[in-house]
This record gives structure tokens, sequence and C-alpha cells, in this order.
């Protein structure tokens, strides 16, 4: 069963086009991102993958202990807090930190 990872990231986005904004090593990094060439790579090397397609999917792989059971009240935590940052930032103007 693969490890879930957990870090801690600071940086920004710019939805368009989809771009992160970060820094490594001390040098200020601007990625463009492609979510579907991301999608489409993660499957050609992850077997479990497919486990987190969707919800109910996750949820009948995870009772056959192929996958981690997805932490779906979290993740909706998290989105609910990215997205209040995201129109606080956008009203004041300025960058809004998540804990």
């Amino acid at each position: 069963m693969p490890h879930l990872h957990t870090c801690s990231f600071k940086g920004g986005l710019r939805l368009n086009p989809l771009t992160l904004f970060t820094e490594v090593a001390g040098i200020q990094v601007d990625q463009p991102l492609d979510p579907e060439s991301f999608k489409k790579r993660r499957q050609s090397v992850d077997n479990y993958e497919e486990g987190h397609t969707g919800s109910q999917k996750n949820f009948v792989w995870a009772q056959l202990d192929r996958v981690p059971l997805l932490d779906s009240a979290g993740i909706a935590l998290k989105v609910a807090q990215i997205t209040d940052a995201m129109y606080r930032s956008a009203d004041q103007g300025q960058e809004i930190q998540i804990s």
C-alpha cells in the first residue's frame, strides 16, 4: 500500500495561466502547471492512481486494502480555507497566510 506524505508548502498560484510561485533553495520559481499532463504521468507510473479517481472508487479500493482511505472531510476543510483566503486576498490586495 502506498504511503501518503505530508509537507509544509509556501507559495502562490496564478489561475490564468495556471502558474505556481514559490521559492526553492533560495531561488524564486514561477512554474507553469498543466494538470492534464500531470494526471497522465501519474496514471502511467502509479498502480494506485485509479483508486483515487473518485470518492466512491477510493472507498471501495480502501475496503479492499489497495489504497489508503482519503480524508475527504480534511480535504473539504482545506479547500474551504484556501477559497476563503483567495477571497480575502483579493479584497485586501495582499497575501493571506493559511495555517
